[in-house]
């Protein structure tokens, strides 16, 4: 089984070898964990006006100056910006950036050397690359302390958006989920980088995909609320932002596993899948051999993606001997106070 996803796995990474600063790793995990976005009721038309004249000082940056239902409000929008400040940086005139679909058809998989994209396009812009970083890390910093705020925290207080790093050794160390955002290595985290790093710099498109049960389907609930969903709702205006599409499916079906789908990974979960988890604990938590089935089908698909919360024996195996890169979720309840009773709901911030 050791062969599984090898030599596309050393292409993907190979072919990363042009991209520019690592401080994109920093940027676009912290986005992936933290951003929020708010939703509002129908707005008037005197909301829209105030809206659109309001959005070129915005808290958030361009792409969320054209409405969606996600947007906030003129009225939340000018809270954010007196609490947390403001986006302050001109954005880069992409009118004159390269055509994707006719510049990559040159090269496989887009792999466009740093040297031959076009004069005038943003990635060979270091200024305005540096300029974005910078005001990146800030708006994420943002982002960050607003939440920590619904829950009465400080700013310093961030143990539940932290990721515990553990190389292979370590894996079955772990016990259960761990509180904080989950646990991962640092070279799957570099390779989840790389994949975004690409897709960013080639506007590309970038594929999160949920195989799993019931619960993972989000049975009991309304499907826009299961976590793929909320997951697209909060990231997909931050990709869109930054030149890429986010597809984002939830493929989890109630009273099954995942194993009669992974047997038709490719056509049902897709080849082109950048990020993939399984959540169907519930009905194979205990069936090893479904469980590897799932992942060694979502290695062999065109692209490989990132695995995560598989069984960790597995997870180890896939990343020791196959190259994989590999994570799992946390539970993101460290410091967050357990309610004991009515009265001391009352006195919790949220």
């Amino acid at each position: 089984m050791y062969f599984i996803g090898r030599p596309k796995i050393k292409i993907m990474i190979a072919r990363c070898r042009y991209f520019p600063s690592w401080r994109w790793i920093s940027v676009l995990v912290l986005l992936i964990l933290v951003t929020q976005v708010v939703v509002t009721d129908a707005w008037t038309n005197d909301e829209e006006e105030a809206y659109q004249a309001w959005a070129k000082d915005a808290w958030l940056p361009a792409p969320f100056a054209v409405r969606t239902e996600n947007s906030p409000s003129p009225a939340v929008l000018k809270n954010y910006k007196e609490t947390y400040g403001t986006w302050q940086l001109d954005d880069h005139d992409v009118s004159n950036d390269f055509d994707r679909e006719s510049f990559c058809g040159e090269f496989e998989h887009c792999d466009v050397p740093q040297d031959l994209f076009p004069q005038n396009s943003w990635q060979k812009d270091s200024d305005y690359v540096e300029s974005f970083l910078n005001e990146a890390e800030k708006l994420v910093e943002r982002a960050r302390n607003a939440i920590l705020a619904e829950y009465g925290k400080s700013p310093e207080d961030t143990e539940m958006f932290d990721l515990t790093y553990e190389e292979e050794e370590n894996h079955r160390k772990l016990k259960g989920a761990p509180g904080n955002g989950g646990w991962t290595t640092k070279k799957s985290m570099k390779g989840l980088s790389r994949r975004l790093l690409h897709a960013i710099m080639t506007r590309d498109t970038f594929t999160f995909i949920l195989g799993g049960h019931s619960a993972a389907a989000g049975h009991g609930n309304h499907f826009k609320q299961s976590y793929t969903m909320q997951f697209h709702k909060v990231m997909e205006p931050v990709f869109s932002y930054l030149g890429v599409r986010l597809i984002s499916r939830n493929l989890a079906q109630g009273g099954l596993g995942t194993i009669q789908s992974a047997l038709g990974s490719a056509d049902i979960y897709g080849d082109e899948i950048d990020f993939i988890i399984w959540d169907s604990g519930m009905t194979e938590g205990r069936d090893g051999k479904a469980v590897d089935m799932f992942g060694r089908q979502a290695l062999l698909g065109n692209r490989v993606p990132v695995l995560w919360n598989l069984n960790k024996n597995l997870l180890d195996i896939y990343h020791k001997h196959c190259d994989a890169d590999v994570g799992s979720l946390g539970t993101g309840e460290l410091g967050i106070p357990v309610t004991l009773d009515e009265n001391h709901a009352k006195t919790l911030p949220y």
